[in-house]
């Protein structure tokens, strides 16, 4: 088995106003998605978190560790 592609989605999650308000939260919650589908049809889903930069996260994923994993073995996770 091989690791066929790798995609990244960034998520902005509308947050419901905290009552009593809080200055840690902010009107959304940013997160990153992470699939890896491999050639026997088999998607793993993971997730990645980023302070301030989803976008650069979701970039880095995809240009430059995708190209890295793609055609590995799943299997090997160390």
């Amino acid at each position: 088995m091989k690791i066929t592609a790798v995609d990244a989605v960034c998520l902005a999650i509308p947050m419901k106003p905290l009552d009593p308000p809080s200055s840690w939260t902010g009107s959304t919650r940013k997160q990153i998605v992470v699939r890896v589908k491999t050639d026997a049809g088999l998607t793993g889903i993971g997730e990645a978190f980023a302070y301030g930069a989803p976008l650069a996260v979701c970039n880095v994923i995809e240009e430059s560790l995708a190209p890295l994993i793609i055609g590995q073995d799943p299997s090997r996770i160390e």
